[in-house]
């Protein structure tokens, strides 16, 4: 027997809790109160017995009532069964009533819809059960019904009788129960079909697996016969064609394994990448490895596994030839595909499983299957030589979409349609007779409202003709009942009776409203007294039968009202206009309540005048208001004399700010103080920007320590104090190694992080009477005063370096970085305070120029040692600016003594002091920076004196140019090169740059990269003192370079050092061998040149050919050897 589906059972309890609603929501419609609270009582008992066994229950899950013995209603029906009790307990009356009765009406229409929905389409919005765990269709169509109807009994006026008769009412009910009897019976049949399709579908699919099965290893058994017959020796092609097939005509094979003699695969193919790698994991699975070593010992000819539950329909079938007892085929089948099941579950809507009947998911089906699934059958299935498996069918509710899913709840619609068609037949008899007296009723009220209106009221019909004016009107136009319905508004309001504006004002409205927009306007019009005044009009379209046939105008004299209007304003204005906060205060009462505020006044303290008026302005005191202020203001009050004073006041939000009042007193007629008026002004701003000004000016805004200005007041204090005690001093400048790299390449946020961790750091080794700041960018100065020794200093300036040293975190980066301190101290020669700093400052720079991450203590010769080099880079400075350099050009020669080739040399002329080596200014240029403006000059000029001496037919070879490692490394290098040929019109075929060893060991990469772009550019580099650097020849062999220069220091010795002619000619060999040019520097004898000429060197420069030269020289130097 089929069982009945569960959407259409209740139990026992459920059924009591609809049969008892029934009957409440019968005395409510009838207004029967004492069935009310019967059946209220009864609902209340019911609904609080399930709900309080609910929460009591032990948790064993069985929900058994103790009243019926059956499952007991759950938590939300409980809920709902109370919700209706309590309805039907407080009954409709009162507006509070008909209130909760609405919502207990939506609540009730909410649960029914959503139960409904589950029930029909289970999981539709959200988890299956869900929130409606506990109804069924049957309950959730009730709810439904029961909220539709208190809805609409709440909204029914109580003071009026009920539109439906009771006779309608009752064949209504008839005709609702009908309808649920039949929907139940459609829904019964409809159940019973899906049974009887379900149980035929998964027989017809029983017998066709055990035949497809069968089939299946027929198939893969001729295959393994006919190869077993070959030895297993199958040709490539023949092998290749045959799983093509296979695989083509067989859509349910997805892979094919041979095994030999052995656990592992001789031979596998699959479908997909993803076939191949299951069917792989299942060899190794112990569970398979056990079945195949079982059909192996008892020689089956083929075998059925399903080995992952994961995949239910994945099948092994392993096949034993016969010719052949030791191989044997696993093939994978798609269980699924052989049946055919996407079409079947596609058509029935069922869901078809296979399980092993062993399976603990089968036989909690088969126990639970009433209350899981609305449709559910099985069947066994024996699988020869393989496992018991069950086939079951399940499926939900049928589908709404579907013929048998529409047809219960068409049917229910249809019925409750012709119920309400017959209730709403019978009763718009009565409702028809009770609108005709309504009407009737509704037309005298108009009347009397008509015509009693102390204001004037005019019906105009669509064309502007008066159609009735009530006498209030009469009176402002002069009409009499004659000059109805056939006199126009236009005649009326002339150019003397109104100007042209407020005409077209007055028209437009009506135009307006005649399409159907109310409109309201002011205008004025001389009426039939001969007086102007002002009318406030209202224009209402009169609307019939969905059309606008006329207007209403609803006309006030406004006159009176607008001169006081105008009298309030320009006394409000004169307050409002102010920006300052305006306060009166009525100092007549002991409280002395605020009476007005203006608008600057709710905008400065957040109170509105709602909240200001009438109360106290003790509002605006708070914990930081000095006590003396308000002494002062309570004063000039007592005594009635104006006052001024700063206080700090507070916001409705709490926030403080400060306010100036300034305070007049007001008197009236005799001279007595009755009010007092505070213009208040929000100075806060102001006070914050003295404060951050006078903060700012003596602290760093990124760490919060010190400036160079605080320290310095300090430090001259200080110094004075410890020179008035005889005591010792120390300052300790800190700069930081190697911060710039940081910056430039993780940015400046995590860069001023840095910065800030390294602060804390500092503030965490010294003591409170020591001052911190920071100078800017990466210094840090320290002062030390009181000090017993000057080891103490050395003792701080460790710690701050192992301080510093640690890591620092700053975001996602862990830095690290060490600093370079310098210490001065303070004695009886120093002369003043910015002189400890300058000698600290000192004292840091050796430090960095000893190997950084140290300290070191100033002293006097470290004074005239750097004093020289600042003074030289400041000279430098001016040398660059005022053009105390120029170039020097020295040749270089072929083997045949010819021109090849030029290099610029940069020379410096001091106006006192003479020449000045390169030796002594480069190192100075490169430590300060100076060397990239140095560079680019000297470039510059380089390329115009060889675009001259192009132009004059002299320049053989190229113009080479010497770049130091920071001009080389320096971002936009290119950029600069591109322009500076552009700009001296030089083609890059005629420019040659020298590079140091040191300049491509630093980013070799980086550097390889650069080279690329000035061979692609046409610029040839040369490696300037090649084998004075490490890895000359390791890294040679993958630079774009064009020349080598070998360094003089080789060249010295050549032809009297083994080792340096060893040198020399091994350098030549590999450039030879490389395809490279090598340029001897500094040959001085015709020794040397004939010693390396003799080897190979290609060209030369040195002073045996000629000098560096000024370039007028160079030009006479070409044409006598030219």
């Amino acid at each position: 027997m089929v069982p009945m589906p569960q959407s259409l059972m209740l139990t026992a309890e459920g059924a009591l809790a609809i049969i008892a609603g029934a009957g409440a929501m019968t005395a409510i419609f009838f207004r029967k109160r004492l069935w009310q609270l019967a059946f209220g009582i009864m609902l209340v008992g019911l609904g609080a017995y399930s709900l309080g066994h609910n929460l009591l229950d032990s948790g064993d899950g069985s929900a058994v009532s103790l009243l019926s013995g059956q499952s007991r209603l759950m938590n939300l029906p409980a809920v709902a069964v109370l919700v209706l009790a309590s309805v039907s307990l407080i009954g409709l009356r009162g507006a509070a009533g008909r209130l909760y009765a609405l919502l207990a009406g939506c609540f009730g229409l909410a649960i029914g819809s959503y139960a409904v929905l589950e029930n029909v389409r289970p999981g539709l919005l959200g988890a299956p059960g869900g929130l409606v765990e506990g109804f069924s269709l049957i309950a959730g169509l009730f709810c439904l019904g029961f909220g539709i109807a208190l809805i609409i009994l709440a909204q029914l006026n109580p003071n009026k009788p009920f539109m439906l008769r009771r006779d309608g009412v009752v064949a209504g009910v008839a005709g609702v129960f009908g309808t649920f009897v039949l929907s139940v019976i459609a829904s019964w049949g409809t159940h019973e079909e899906r049974h009887h399709i379900a149980r035929s579908t998964i027989q017809y699919y029983a017998s066709e697996l055990k035949l497809e099965l069968q089939s299946s290893v027929a198939l893969i058994d001729r295959l393994a016969n006919r190869w077993a017959s070959l030895g297993f020796e199958v040709p490539e092609a023949l092998e290749q064609t045959e799983t093509r097939w296979y695989f083509k005509d067989t859509p349910a094979l997805k892979s094919l394994v041979l095994f030999r003699d052995g656990r592992s695969p001789v031979w596998r193919r699959s479908r997909n990448p993803e076939d191949l790698l299951w069917v792989m994991d299942q060899t190794v699975n112990p569970e398979v490895l056990g079945w195949v070593r079982k059909a192996r010992d008892e020689r089956l000819a083929s075998a059925w596994i399903f080995p992952d539950p994961a995949k239910p329909f994945s099948a092994i079938a392993l096949v034993r030839p016969d010719l052949d007892s030791g191989a044997y085929f696993l093939a994978v089948f798609d269980v699924a595909e052989l049946l055919a099941l996407e079409s079947s579950r596609d058509y029935y809507d069922f869901e078809i499983r296979l399980e092993g009947a062993d399976s603990p998911a089968v036989e909690r089906a088969i126990a639970l299957h009433h209350l899981e699934h609305e449709v559910y059958e099985h069947v066994p299935v024996n699988i020869p030589n393989g496992p018991d498996l069950v086939l079951s069918a399940t499926a939900g509710p049928a589908s709404v979409l579907s013929l048998r899913g529409m047809l219960p709840p068409a049917l229910f619609g249809f019925g409750l349609l012709m119920s309400y068609m017959l209730i709403m037949g019978r009763s718009l008899l009565g409702l028809q007779k009770r609108q005709a007296r309504e009407i009737n009723v509704a037309e005298q009220r108009f009347r009397s409202l008509f015509s009693q209106s102390p204001d004037a009221v005019f019906a105009f019909d669509r064309e502007g003709v008066y159609q009735a004016v009530n006498p209030v009107a009469q009176k402002i136009v002069g009409f009499t009942n004659r000059d109805l319905g056939v006199t126009r508004y236009q005649d009326v309001l002339t150019h003397g009776a109104m100007d042209e504006a407020d005409f077209v004002v007055f028209d437009t409205a009506f135009q307006n409203t005649v399409a159907g927009h109310p409109q309201t306007f002011e205008v004025a019009f001389l009426n039939a007294l001969g007086k102007r005044r002002n009318y406030e009009c209202a224009f209402v379209p009169i609307v019939v039968d969905a059309g606008v046939v006329g207007v209403f105008a609803l006309v006030k004299d406004v006159t009176d009202r607008h001169q006081a209007q105008e009298n309030q304003r320009i006394l409000q204005r004169s307050l409002e206009s102010s920006e300052n906060a305006v306060v009166v205060v009525d100092v007549r009462e002991s409280h002395m309540p605020v009476v007005f505020v203006n608008s600057a006044f709710t905008a400065i303290t957040g109170y509105s005048r709602e909240e200001v008026i009438g109360a106290p302005v003790k509002q605006l005191t708070g914990p930081e208001t000095e006590e003396s202020d308000m002494d002062a203001i309570w004063t000039a009050v007592r005594f009635g004399r104006a006052a001024s004073v700063t206080l700090k006041s507070y916001r409705r939000d709490e926030t403080p700010f400060w306010n100036h009042v300034a305070l007049a007193p007001v008197k009236d007629d005799d001279d007595r103080v009755t009010h007092f008026t505070a213009i208040m002004t929000d100075i806060s701003e102001k006070k914050e920007q003295e404060n951050r000004l006078a903060y700012q000016a003596t602290h760093d805004v990124l760490t919060g320590l010190g400036n160079r200005s605080l320290f310095e007041d300090r430090l001259t204090h200080d110094v004075a104090l410890a020179q008035r005690n005889d005591q010792q001093l120390a300052v300790l400048f800190v700069d930081l190694d190697e911060f710039k790299p940081i910056n430039d390449a993780l940015g400046h946020k995590v860069g001023d992080g840095l910065l800030i961790s390294i602060a804390r750091r500092l503030e965490l080794v010294t003591r409170p009477e020591d001052t911190l700041a920071r100078f800017g960018g990466d210094e840090f100065v320290l002062l030390l005063p009181d000090l017993t020794s000057p080891a103490q200093a050395d003792e701080v300036a460790n710690r701050i370096l192992d301080s510093i040293a640690d890591p620092h975190q700053v975001g996602s980066h862990e830095l690290y970085i060490s600093a370079s301190i310098g210490i001065s101290l303070l004695d009886k020669q120093s002369t003043g305070p910015e002189k400890l700093i300058q000698q600290a400052d000192m004292a840091m720079y050796k430090a960095k120029q000893q190997g950084r991450d140290t300290y070191v203590v100033y002293s006097e010769d470290l004074d005239s040692k750097l004093s020289k080099r600042v003074e030289l880079r400041n000279e430098l400075q001016e040398a660059i600016k005022t053009g105390q350099l120029f170039l020097n050009y020295q040749p270089q020669v072929d083997q045949d003594g010819h021109l090849c080739g030029l290099e610029a040399l940069v020379r410096w002329k001091h106006p006192e002091k003479g020449f000045i080596s390169p030796a002594d200014f480069i190192p100075v240029a490169e430590e300060t920076g100076q060397i990239a403006h140095l560079g680019k000059w000297v470039t510059t000029q380089a390329c115009k004196d060889a675009r001259r001496l192009l132009e004059m037919g002299l320049l053989k070879g190229r113009m080479a140019v010497n770049l130091s490692p920071l001009q080389f490394h320096r971002p936009g290098f290119l950029t600069v090169l591109r322009s500076i040929l552009e700009d001296t019109g030089l083609a890059p075929e005629h420019l040659e740059l020298e590079l140091t060893e040191g300049i491509l060991m630093k980013d070799s990469e980086g550097a390889i990269e650069i080279l690329n772009a000035l061979n692609g550019m046409g610029v040839a580099t040369a490696i300037d003192d090649f084998g004075t650097g490490f890895s000359s020849f390791s890294y040679l062999k993958d630079l774009p370079v064009d020349n080598i220069k070998i360094d003089r220091s080789f060249v010295d010795n050549v032809t009297t050092n083994e080792k340096d002619a060893a040198v020399c000619k091994g350098v030549i060999t590999l450039a030879r061998e490389m395809g490279l040019n090598v340029v001897a520097e500094g040959v001085e004898t015709q020794e040397q040149f004939c010693y390396l000429k003799s080897h190979g060197c290609e060209s030369f420069q040195g002073y045996y050919f000629a000098r560096p030269m000024l370039f007028e020289d160079l030009v006479q130097w070409i044409g006598k050897t030219g």
